[in-house]
């Protein structure tokens, strides 16, 4: 199971990174600037691209995970990522929108948000295994925890690659690399998750399958 998600989620977040890297070294590009295109459109295109990064990686891992928990509907699972994303990446924009203004924001707000930018996604997802798993809350913990983590490693790869001046093809191309360190570590940690909540039963029927 835990090779199977591992492999499925990290596959599944790199293509579906993909497009809001891709989106966002679009808007950032110099003809967007002579269109008239304000930060506040921009971000609002990002988003967009990162509804269906969610809805890619929601795919990858319903494929993983209906082998273990077919009572969850793949279409719930890929919606309530899909807004997880949405979410997320509204958060994580803020400061492109605003500038420096968010920094005048009550510690407080700005802890709460970033809480949210980790935990939307998991919290959302778990909802849908209430009743499948015990405990079904450690999922939102472990999965916003993971995410920390991951983009924590993205930023280690991206930080000092990315360069002022640089052409668009090298800002894609340094995002998805960057991306790929992410979704690999994402996938292996909440893969470790995922198998923890299953049931043991079918968490070893579904390592024996994965075998």
């Amino acid at each position: 199971m835990w090779r199977r998600w591992t492999k499925a989620v990290t596959l599944g977040e790199i293509a579906g990174f993909a497009v809001p890297a891709v989106v966002a070294a679009q808007v950032a590009a110099a003809e967007w600037t002579w269109l008239g295109i304000g930060p506040l459109l921009q971000g609002a295109a990002i988003v967009m691209a990162g509804a269906v990064e969610g809805a890619i990686l929601g795919l990858a891992q319903a494929y993983v995970l209906r082998a273990a928990l077919p009572v969850i509907p793949t279409r719930a699972w890929v919606r309530a990522t899909a807004a997880g994303a949405v979410i997320a990446w509204t958060v994580g924009l803020l400061p492109v929108v605003l500038g420096e203004r968010i920094l005048r924001w009550p510690p407080a707000v700005l802890v709460l948000l970033g809480l949210t930018l980790l935990g939307s996604m998991g919290l959302l997802q778990a909802r849908l295994l209430r009743g499948q798993v015990r405990k079904a809350w450690r999922w939102a913990v472990a999965s916003a925890g993971s995410w920390l983590v991951a983009l924590g490693a993205f930023a280690l790869v991206t930080t000092p690659l990315w360069q002022e001046g640089q052409p668009g093809w090298l800002v894609v191309a340094i995002g998805v690399l960057g991306g790929a360190v992410m979704a690999a570590t994402a996938a292996a940690l909440t893969g470790a998750a995922i198998v923890c909540l299953l049931p043991v039963p079918v968490s070893g029927a579904s390592v024996a399958k994965a075998r």
